[in-house]
C-alpha cells in the first residue's frame, strides 16, 4: 500500500488543477492543497519525524542551499519578469483575497508550507517516481504538480523552475533539509517582495 501513496498524491494534485479551473474560490485554492499535503505528511510521518534536524547546523547544508538557491532565484526572477512585463500576466487578485481572509497565511507560507510541500512534492512524489522513472522524469512530473498546486497561473513558469531546482537539490544532496531551507527563504522573499509591490 505504501508504494501507492505517491500515485495517490500525483492524482490528487492533478485533479486539483481541474478543481481550480471550475471552482475559482480562494478557499478551494488553499483548502485542497492543504488536505493533500496533510495526507502526505500523515503517510510519511515516520520519515519526517526521524529526520536529522541537526543538519541545519552543518556548513555543508548551507553551502548546498546557496549552490542551488542562487541560480534558482535568478532564473525564476527573470522568467517571472518576462511573464509580467513582456507577456502581461499578473498574479491573480485571489492572493490578496487569501491574505485578507487568513491573516496568518504569511506565517503559514514561510514556516509550515515549505515543510509540508517538500515532504509531499520532493520526498513523496519526486522520491517515489524517481525510483521508477529516474531523475529527469520525476523532477518534471513533481515540478508540474508543484506548479499547478499553487493555482497562480501567472507564476507557473517560475514555480516550475523553483520545483525543478528543489528536486535537483534534494537529488544531489540526498537531504530533504536543503530544499526545505531553500523553500523557506524563497517564500520569505516572496512575501517581503509582495509587500513592496
Amino acid at each position: 500500500m505504501k508504494g501507492d501513496h505517491p500515485l495517490i498524491l500525483v492524482l490528487g494534485f492533478a485533479a486539483l488543477t481541474v478543481v481550480q479551473a471550475f471552482v475559482p474560490n480562494p478557499l478551494v485554492t488553499l483548502g485542497v492543497p492543504v488536505i493533500l499535503a496533510l495526507y502526505g505528511l500523515y503517510v510519511y510521518r515516520k520519515e519526517w519525524l526521524a529526520a536529522d534536524w541537526n543538519e541545519v547546523k552543518r556548513p555543508t547544508v548551507w553551502a548546498a542551499v546557496y549552490r542551488y538557491f542562487v541560480p534558482m532565484i535568478v532564473l525564476q526572477a527573470a522568467v517571472n519578469a518576462i511573464m509580467r512585463y513582456a507577456v502581461g500576466l499578473k498574479p491573480p487578485e485571489q492572493v490578496s483575497e487569501l491574505v485578507q481572509m487568513l491573516p496568518a497565511l504569511p506565517v503559514f507560507a514561510v514556516l509550515l508550507s515549505p515543510l509540508i510541500e517538500e515532504i509531499v512534492f520532493r520526498k513523496a512524489i519526486f522520491g517515489g517516481i524517481k525510483s521508477k522513472l529516474g531523475f529527469p522524469a520525476a523532477a518534471v512530473i513533481s515540478s508540474l504538480l508543484f506548479m499547478t498546486a499553487h493555482g497562480n497561473y501567472a507564476a507557473f513558469p517560475g514555480l516550475f523552475i523553483a520545483g525543478f531546482f528543489l528536486c535537483l537539490a534534494y537529488h544531489k544532496t540526498g537531504s530533504i533539509t536543503v530544499p526545505i531551507i531553500m523553500h523557506v527563504v524563497l517564500n520569505l522573499l516572496s512575501i517581503v517582495g509582495s509587500s513592496f509591490v
